[in-house]
């Protein structure tokens, strides 16, 4: 109850900070495209009760883009899967996210190195993190893959990978999203990657991104709770 209670009045100071300071009521983020700006959703809902003129940056793309955007400046603050351990890079782990293989005709009989064997692979972009991470398991496992297929979009995705394209590494998450209950459980040395709210190293954050970063809590709860 006390936190609770502490974090309303957390949210009031730095209300009240911006408004002393006169800070540009402006936010610029960015997360992965799996994660998606639904997730922000929430957050921003109430930022703009409370700033009606906010302007809002958001952009999305693979790890490396993200790292890349928010070193140029033209992002401030993003949440990433895994990261490219940059130096120039503030990493706070917020989370762990768990993964799983999607695809036509999965079920309990069915071995995780026989159903990957020489299929083909379903992925979001040629810099997707998903795509290097399901690569290294099945050099690691000497599982021989198929081909790559890009598809620009998450359900896009989970609709050709259940029609038989071929298989993608996602989140159980994003399985989740979209009532995926027949998925292969990655092997468990292989299965969870870390969560980042990630900033330029020795960047100070605005009254207003801290804001969205303690309303932002549902999206790093969605990942808390798993311990590897």
């Amino acid at each position: 109850k006390l936190y609770h209670q502490f974090k309303k009045i957390l949210l009031i100071w730095e209300e009240t900070e911006n408004k002393m300071k006169k800070h540009d009521e402006k936010l610029r983020i960015g997360t992965m495209i799996s994660v998606g700006g639904t997730q922000f959703s929430s957050a921003l809902n109430k930022l703009y009760n409370t700033y009606p003129d906010l302007s809002v940056t958001l952009k999305t793309g693979s790890t490396e883009y993200i790292e890349n955007q928010v070193l140029l400046g033209q992002i401030d603050v993003a949440y990433t899967i895994g990261s490219l351990n940059n130096k120039k890079i503030r990493y706070k782990k917020v989370g762990v996210e768990e993964m799983v293989i999607i695809g036509p005709n999965i079920d309990q009989y069915r071995t995780f190195d026989d159903y990957v064997r020489q299929k083909n692979i379903l992925v979001l972009s040629d810099k997707c993190l998903y795509m290097t991470l399901l690569h290294n398991i099945c050099v690691s496992l000497d599982i021989e893959q198929g081909d790559i297929i890009e598809v620009g979009d998450p359900e896009t995705l989970v609709q050709f990978a259940l029609m038989g394209m071929g298989i993608s590494l996602v989140s159980k998450r994003i399985a989740n999203r979209y009532n995926i209950n027949h998925y292969l459980e990655v092997p468990s040395h292989y299965r969870y990657t870390d969560f980042y709210l990630i900033s330029r190293l020795n960047y100070e954050f605005t009254p207003i991104e801290k804001q969205f970063i303690e309303l932002n809590n549902s999206l790093s709860d969605t990942f808390k709770g798993i311990e590897v």
